[in-house]
């Protein structure tokens, strides 16, 4: 046991310990879905704002849903307010987002089993040429 105990440190993994400092495991601790995220699709913070957007932060959707506008007082000047309102740009970065993350982890899938990539490269191109994404977006190149 001691053994094992050595190789698994000298391979990086930590020791996992209880509340007395007595060992009861070895491991690597799962990454966070935030930090998976990061890794994998380089979207970490493009995650965090859509993530925030959708578990309704206030910060969040103010800034992606609503818009200042001069609001007529009943005195006959006007303080600022907000309304509801998406822009345009928005939809078209979360779209991007998706799109691009979704042929990443299908691209990657494809490399990990061996698939031909150039057939999904080929369909790839074409979907981001009607798309009109730039070339600075597709990663497998």
């Amino acid at each position: 046991m001691t053994k094992v105990e050595q190789d698994a440190l000298s391979l990086g993994y930590t020791k996992l310990v209880d509340k007395k400092g007595n060992t009861n495991g070895i491991a690597k601790h799962m990454p966070t879905i935030t930090q998976l995220i990061g890794a994998t699709l380089d979207r970490e913070s493009e995650y965090r704002l859509l993530s925030a957007v959708a578990h309704g932060h206030h910060w969040a959707t103010q800034q992606t849903s609503f818009r200042v506008i001069d609001a007529p007082t009943e005195n006959g000047s006007s303080e600022k307010a907000l309304e509801k309102f998406v822009h345009a740009d928005f939809f078209l970065f979360a779209a991007i987002v998706a799109v691009t993350s979704f042929s990443k982890v299908n691209w990657n899938l494809w490399r990990l089993y061996g698939w031909n990539l150039k057939e999904l490269e080929d369909l790839l191109d074409a979907t981001f040429d009607e798309l009109r994404y730039a070339p600075k977006l597709r990663f497998w190149k």
